[in-house]
């Protein structure tokens, strides 16, 4: 009995704990609107006042 019940047992504690983990991720995250997905309160800005000595330059365009 136990040859047959035991997996049969462990995979179906293992799918319920795949499911239980995906609704708990599900509740945590932000809806898919919601502008905490594209920033936060730890983000940093993109503009720097002046360029660190010895630092790569920022990105612009070349003069053709």
């Amino acid at each position: 009995y136990w040859a047959l019940a035991m997996p049969i047992y462990l995979l179906v504690a293992i799918s319920v704990s795949f499911l239980v983990l995906f609704g708990i991720n599900m509740t945590n995250t932000a809806p898919l609107d919601s502008v905490d997905n594209i920033t936060d309160v730890f983000a940093q800005g993109q503009r720097a006042d002046s360029d660190c000595k010895g630092g790569v330059p920022r990105l612009k365009d070349v003069s053709v």
